[in-house]
């Protein structure tokens, strides 16, 4: 059940441990300068398709987002990943304080039942809502967002570096 659970939640939202073995980069020169900007989150319910006039599909799941509280997630890089996969993906180191909002969430998600799910808003375009089985208990500021089919990976990040 819980392999279950985690695949689930690698579905929507890709989480990825930062380590310091990664932080240079392979060219051994100093990492890029961060770009900044940022991203929405919130924890909302999964519903029935056309339940209410609040249940919206986002990137394959349909959540209530009537009620749900988005919280903003600073992002120090927002990097567009063309063709990962199925469809586009945008890689986001988070900045310290988006870092503690995405553990917060995480967890409220996951405590909050199997129906709940985190929501990702960037601008006014909900662009992901994942299953999290588990909070995350380490402190990561890497994720990859998976991008609902014919959105373009640039304009997220442009959409991501101007908030």
């Amino acid at each position: 059940m819980a392999n279950h659970r985690r695949r689930y939640w690698c579905v929507g939202l890709l989480v990825l441990v930062a380590s310091a073995c990664s932080a240079g980069g392979a060219g051994g020169g100093p990492p890029p300068p961060p770009t900044g900007g940022a991203i929405e989150l919130a924890v909302a319910q999964s519903c029935t398709p056309g339940s209410s006039a609040d249940c919206v599909q986002v990137n394959g799941e349909h959540v209530e987002v009537g009620a749900a509280q988005f919280s903003r997630a600073g992002v120090a890089d927002a990097v567009a990943v063309p063709d990962a996969g199925d469809h586009d993906s945008v890689d986001l180191t988070l900045d310290p304080d988006g870092t503690a909002v995405l553990q917060d969430l995480s967890a409220q998600a996951a405590g909050a039942g199997e129906t709940a799910r985190l929501v990702i808003r960037v601008g006014e375009t909900l662009v992901s809502a994942a299953a999290v089985p588990e909070p995350l208990e380490e402190p990561t500021g890497t994720v990859r967002i998976a991008l609902p089919e014919g959105t373009s990976a640039d304009d997220v990040v442009e959409l991501i570096l101007a908030g």
